[in-house]
Parts: C-alpha cells; sequence; structure tokens
C-alpha cells in the first residue's frame, strides 16, 4: 500500500499544479487591466468646456465622445459620427451619428445632445476658457458676446441622428478641432438636473470610452471602462488611474517603482539618468505649445512699450532651451509654434543680434524710459510650481538683473496658477499655450474678446487683422494674413516668446499604442498592457 502511495504521490503533485496554474490564470483573467498615468497637474475641472488646463484634455477626452475623434496622431477620424459630408463651399459641415448611441447610463445619445453642447461651449455664462475656437462656427462670437441668443448658433438637428453646422468661413483644420473634448455632445439630462455637480463621481454621465469613479483631491481621479461606449469591445484597458505629478523627479521615482507606468513630462535634470538607464522609456516629439512671458498692461510702469521692449532683449533664449532646459525646446521669436506646415510666422526683429548688442539696446530703452541703477525697474515674475520651470524663471531672473531689472520670483501650484492670471492677480508672469496646431488659435491669445489675453492687450489694427485672416478660404494667402497678424502683436511686445516646448514623456515599453503627436494627446482607449 506504502508503496502505491508512492507511485501516486508524484502524479498528486502534477494534478495539485496543474490546478494552481489554471485558478492562477483564471485570476489573472478576472483582474482589471490597469493603467497608471501621471499627469503634471491636478485637474481645475472635469467639465470638459470649463478646465482652463490642457493636462485636463487627457481626462476628459478619455469620457466624452466628439463627433469626430482623434487617432494615435490626433487626427480626425468617426467618432460619434460615423460618417460627414462637406458642401462645396466648405462652409457647411453634416455628420450622421452611428445608430445605438447611450450614455453611460443608458440614455440615447442624440443629435439634441451634440447640439446642445456645442450651445454651451459659446454661452457666456459657461466661462468656458477655450470657447473662441468655437468662433468659426456662424454667430458664434456674437453669442459668446451676448449680442446673440445661443439657439442663433448655426448648429441644427435635421433629424435625431443628424447634425449640420454651419462656418462663416471654410477652414481646413476644423475636423481636427472638433476632436477636442470641448465640442463633445454633452448629457443635458445630467446636468440640468444635477447642475454644477454634475462633474462628481456617481452623478457624472459621459459618453466615451471611460466614466468617472473616483476623484481623491491631490491624489488620484479613477477612470473605468464605459461598457455603453460603441467600440468598448476594442478598449484594452479597464481601468485608467490618473495621478497628478508637478514635481518631475517625484515622478521619475514613482515610475522606477512601478506606480506609474507613463508620465507625461521629465525634466533636464532627469534625462541624464534615463538617458543611462531606461532609454527604452524617453518620449521627445515636436510640440504645438509654446512659453511666453506675459505682461499685465494695466499697470502704469508697463504701458511703455519701450519697456516691455527691452525686456523681450535682455532674455538669452538660446541659453535658456541649451543650457537649462536641453530635453528638445527650441528658441522662441514669435507667437505660433512651428506646427502648422506652410505657416512661416514673423518674429521679433532682434533674432540675428548678439546679445551683448540686445543689453546695451535695452538699458539704453530703459534709460529713455526713465528708469536707472539708481531708479531700477523692479517687479514681481510669476512662475508655475515644478524644477524645470524654477530654473527657467531664475535664469530670466538673472538675464533682467544684466540689464538694471530687480525681480523676486512668486510660485504656485499649476491649479491656482491661471485663475490668478485672468484675475490680473500679477504683474509679469511666465506661462505656457497649447492649441490645435492653428495660427489662428495661438493669435487669438491676444484677441481683446480672449479669456487667455491675460497681458490685457487691445489693439483695434490686431483684432481686425485677425479677423479678416479667418475669413480667407485658401491655406496660403490666410497663412500669409495670420503672419501679418502675428508681426502686428510682436512690434507691440504684447507678450514676449521665450522658447517653444517639446513634449517630453517617459513610457514603460510595456505600453503599447503610444504615439507622439503635437496635440501630446493620447487616449487610453487606444493603449494596451502587454508585460
Amino acid at each position: 500500500m506504502q508503496h502505491r502511495r508512492r507511485q501516486l504521490q508524484p502524479l498528486i503533485r502534477i494534478v495539485a499544479l496543474a490546478i494552481t496554474v489554471a485558478l492562477m490564470a483564471q485570476a489573472a483573467l478576472a483582474a482589471p487591466t490597469v493603467l497608471r498615468r501621471g499627469n503634471p497637474a491636478e485637474p481645475d475641472s472635469l467639465d470638459p468646456q470649463r478646465s482652463s488646463l490642457d493636462y485636463t484634455l487627457a481626462l476628459t477626452g478619455d469620457m466624452f465622445l466628439s463627433l469626430v475623434q482623434g487617432d494615435a496622431r490626433f487626427q480626425a477620424t468617426p467618432g460619434a459620427a460615423e460618417s460627414w459630408i462637406v458642401s462645396k463651399d466648405g462652409l457647411v459641415y453634416t455628420f450622421k451619428l452611428r445608430p445605438g448611441l447611450k450614455w453611460s447610463d443608458g440614455a440615447p445619445l442624440t443629435a439634441d445632445d451634440a447640439i446642445f453642447g456645442l450651445r454651451r461651449l459659446v454661452t457666456p455664462t459657461t466661462l468656458a476658457p477655450s470657447a473662441f475656437l468655437a468662433f468659426n462656427i456662424k454667430n458664434a462670437a456674437a453669442i459668446h458676446a451676448g449680442k446673440m441668443k445661443p439657439a442663433e448658433l448655426g448648429v441644427r438637428a435635421l433629424n435625431p441622428t443628424t447634425v449640420e453646422i454651419t462656418l462663416i468661413a471654410p477652414n481646413p483644420n476644423f475636423l481636427n478641432l472638433l476632436a477636442e473634448a470641448q465640442f463633445a455632445p454633452l448629457p443635458r439630462h445630467a446636468i440640468d438636473k444635477q447642475k454644477d455637480a454634475w462633474t462628481r463621481p456617481g452623478a457624472m454621465v459621459s459618453s466615451g470610452a471611460y466614466k468617472l469613479d473616483q476623484w481623491r483631491s491631490g491624489d488620484h481621479v479613477k477612470l473605468v471602462k464605459n461598457p455603453m461606449f460603441f467600440d468598448a469591445s476594442n478598449v484594452r484597458i479597464d481601468e485608467v488611474f490618473y495621478y497628478p505629478t508637478e514635481d518631475d523627479a517625484a515622478a521619475l521615482r514613482r515610475f522606477r517603482a512601478g506606480e506609474l507606468d507613463l508620465n507625461a513630462r521629465f525634466s533636464s535634470t532627469e534625462l541624464v539618468w534615463l538617458k543611462k538607464n531606461r532609454p527604452d522609456a524617453i518620449r521627445i516629439g515636436v510640440a504645438a505649445w509654446g512659453t511666453r512671458m506675459v505682461i499685465n498692461m494695466n499697470l502704469p510702469k508697463f504701458a511703455d512699450v519701450r519697456v516691455r521692449r527691452a525686456l523681450a532683449l535682455a532674455v538669452d533664449r538660446e541659453a535658456i532651451v541649451e543650457r537649462i532646459l536641453r530635453t528638445g525646446e527650441t528658441p522662441a521669436y514669435g507667437i505660433m509654434p512651428p506646427v502648422a506646415p506652410g505657416y512661416k510666422g514673423a518674429e521679433l526683429d532682434f533674432k540675428q543680434k548678439a546679445m551683448p548688442e540686445r543689453i546695451a539696446e535695452a538699458r539704453a530703452l530703459l534709460k529713455a524710459a526713465g528708469y536707472t541703477d539708481q531708479k531700477a525697474l523692479s517687479f514681481t515674475l510669476s512662475q508655475r510650481a515644478g524644477p524645470a520651470n524654477r530654473r527657467v524663471a531664475v535664469a530670466v531672473q538673472d538675464m533682467l538683473r544684466a540689464v538694471g531689472v530687480k525681480t523676486e520670483i512668486a510660485f504656485a501650484d499649476v491649479s491656482l496658477y491661471y485663475g490668478d492670471l485672468r484675475k490680473g492677480n500679477y504683474e509679469i508672469a511666465i506661462t505656457g499655450a497649447a492649441w490645435p496646431p492653428d495660427p489662428e488659435n495661438f493669435l487669438h491669445d491676444l484677441s481683446s474678446n480672449s479669456p487667455q489675453n491675460y497681458s490685457q492687450y487691445k489693439s483695434k489694427a490686431y483684432d481686425e487683422a485677425l479677423a479678416a485672416a479667418g475669413l480667407i478660404p485658401d491655406r496660403a494667402p490666410r497663412y500669409a494674413a495670420y503672419a501679418k497678424t502675428e508681426a502686428i502683436g510682436l512690434k507691440d511686445v504684447a507678450l514676449i516668446p521665450l522658447y517653444f516646448n517639446s513634449n517630453t514623456a517617459i513610457v514603460a515599453p510595456y505600453v503599447k499604442g503610444y504615439v507622439e503627436n503635437g496635440r501630446d494627446l493620447h487616449p487610453s482607449r487606444l493603449l494596451r498592457i502587454e508585460k
């Protein structure tokens, strides 16, 4: 008997091992696939139309389905609309919705939801920072200015599954613009019921690949797969955690510890270590993003253009990108980043001058404006938190000191920073601008009616040139007109360009489907985990 038991023991062990392996495999299949994303800022709002932070677009883009949606390179592909036609004059777009679309609560998504979302975007009381992106839609600008009613917007539902949008001028980039989450249909039934509380966990209704599960302020936002999404069967990731990671060094430590699968930024101090130890994780690409200094022109000391030009002359842009940042940025002498093929923008006229010559001119201009070493120009320089931002601010402070300007630096978290800029609670601030890659969008930052016109720059010539350029249908003359508009703003030193950013990220090799694009948007529905 004992001999027989000894013979059976190997078989028993094999069976037990097989059962264990099977149970482990079953558990692995049952466990959700999770993606942990580092995002450089805490969301200021999960309302896709009310957020002022470009970083929030990653979250809202995961949750809301626009008429068209961005592919891996963020080019327009069918979204809520399965097809569309454009009139011969390029002014009327007719979108046919997919059959059976639903919100995450099971309610049908119809053309009326698309109309509601577009009207809400340009309604003044919505306070949408990016409402101007819709100003090419008929009557949008007038509605936003309070001169017309939202019902007069050039959009209409031809039937429950057909949306028509009428533009004031042809726009070759309109479809890509519609892929932004701000343009997505919105759940009127939820917003009418919950009011401003509609974006809270448990109340939020969405249409995209994911829906909101948790928002723990300062810690994370958790999204879970939306089973009502039309393409849910092809979404490979079940849960997405977004962690605020303003501190680049801390984010890298979390990445190394396996707590983050990707982080949407790294700085030059981390690049040295990454090149040596994790070159497979480095992602760098051209960005539709620029960094500039904005000047509060409501303050008398900045009313003189000579003062503003002196400050612009004093900044050594080449030193900033080559000695401080070193992650693919380029010196900026214009407003529009080099991401619109065929667009040759205007530039500050001193680009070719050597720094000693610039410094001499800056000192002469300040002296002519009444400032000397004994009576120095002084102000507070505001900057966003973060190690790289800190180094840039300190460098600018030193450069301004070289022309006799005294500054103190004030740092603030990104979630609070832009609110102060909109309120005018600053003197001079370093800030970023990231828009869909069209000069119309970047140049609108200096329009008199733009919420992003932090400098409060007002120029009738600029506004008229910007409006006229937007009415030109053909790309080449349209771009030429925008370049002339850009030249007006630069001559007035309405802002001080510093550098054009690069998109930097650290991405674990097992995260597949991540493709660099100028907009730096990487929908979670297109990613997958292959460990």
